[in-house]
């Protein structure tokens, strides 16, 4: 399996264990997966990554949050949670084709992103 598919799956699994386990709403599930956790474990690790730091003792490595494969991550991730928001409101509210109007935006950065990564830009 692909590095890349790995943390989709686990984030997915996680969202569906978190509704089925607790009473928290399907789309506030996908955020904290989808994002709260790329975020804040990184904020967390953040000084691991900094030069001197564990992961980094000689600071030639670029920390993770500085590549374009983290921020499309993130990029699609944001697309996941405003498609889980899209489909909690339904098509009766106003919301539900801005929230779509997002996710595919969302989509498309992320898109752009990745392949960025997967040709080696930064």
């Amino acid at each position: 399996m692909k590095e890349w598919l790995l943390y989709p799956l686990l984030a997915t699994a996680a969202t569906g264990l978190l509704c089925a386990l607790t009473s928290i709403p399907l789309a506030w599930a996908a955020f904290i997966t989808f994002l709260g956790w790329p975020i804040l474990g990184t904020l967390v690790t953040a000084d691991d990554d900094l030069p001197g730091g564990w992961a980094n003792p000689d600071g030639l490595a670029v920390p993770s949050w500085e590549t374009a494969a983290f921020r499309g991550q993130l990029f699609g991730g944001a697309a996941i949670v405003a498609l889980a928001f899209a489909f909690q409101e339904r098509s009766s509210s106003a919301w539900f084709w801005i929230l779509l109007c997002l996710s595919l935006a969302f989509a498309v950065c992320s898109g752009y992103l990745v392949f960025r990564a997967l040709r080696g830009v930064r």
